[in-house]
């Protein structure tokens, strides 16, 4: 009995020291821990500071430098102004001469332009008319007839001035009497005019081309006539009229 109990005692004291180890081996392992832990936080804290160092750095010497370039700029901005300003004034006057003579160029030219569109649009206006007039007036020459006769010969001679006037004004009722004597029937077909040539006298000579249907007491079934004209034509009193006529062999 006394030796189980001495037994089991010493069991006891060898558990003891055995959890008495352990604890303190725990311990030293928890003081490891945190001695690792405080020098990690310590490196950490340093690069932090490190990094905002050189960040404060760069940032100054950014500043200092664009102050420096800004001080600079100026300086040569002040030094041009001043060794510059009666030149500069000079520079300036002449720049506003010249643009006020551009302006002036442009505007001389946009009136120009505009005068000389008016003037191409006027002219092509009338060109238009004079062609217009002898296409209607050609066929009253070449296509007359026995029912109207005199008023076939009246439409000719009233648009005749000039030399075609003093041609076939005299011999107007002649003509009335031959449309009416043969019985002359006609119609006409105007197939082509141009202007030839625009005269320095403000004439213009217009080539015709056109074809008639003619029948009379000699020849009762329709004639086919070739015709090649050349007409000038003179605006009088805002009217335009034939001023010679004659025919082209």
């Amino acid at each position: 009995m006394p030796a189980a109990t001495g037994t089991a005692s010493a069991q006891l004291a060898r558990a003891r020291a055995v959890a008495a180890q352990k604890a303190a081996e725990a311990a030293e392992a928890t003081a490891l821990a945190a001695e690792a832990e405080a020098e990690a936080e310590a490196v950490a804290a340093d690069e932090s500071a490190a990094v905002g160092a050189q960040e404060m750095v760069a940032h100054d010497a950014g500043e200092r430098a664009e102050e420096s370039v800004a001080e600079e700029l100026s300086s040569e901005h002040e030094g041009n102004t001043v060794s510059r300003s009666p030149m500069g004034r000079r520079q300036f006057a002449l720049a506003s001469g010249f643009l006020a003579v551009v302006a002036v160029a442009l505007a001389l030219a946009s009136v120009y332009m505009l005068l000389h569109h008016r003037t191409v649009s006027t002219q092509e206006e009338r060109e238009a008319a004079i062609v217009d007039f002898t296409t209607a007036n050609i066929s009253n020459l070449i296509a007359p007839s026995y029912e109207d006769a005199d008023g076939s010969a009246q439409r000719i001679l009233d648009a005749a001035t000039g030399d075609w006037a003093e041609q076939f004004g005299p011999n107007k009722d002649a003509f009335a009497a031959a449309l009416v004597e043969a019985k002359v029937q006609s119609s006409a077909d105007v197939t082509d005019v141009g202007i030839e040539k625009l005269n320095e006298d403000g004439t213009t000579d217009l080539l015709v081309s056109a074809t008639s249907q003619v029948q009379n007491t000699v020849s009762p079934d329709p004639t086919l006539r070739t015709w090649r004209l050349r007409v000038t034509v003179t605006e009088m009193d805002g009217q335009y009229k034939f001023s010679k006529v004659e025919q082209i062999v």
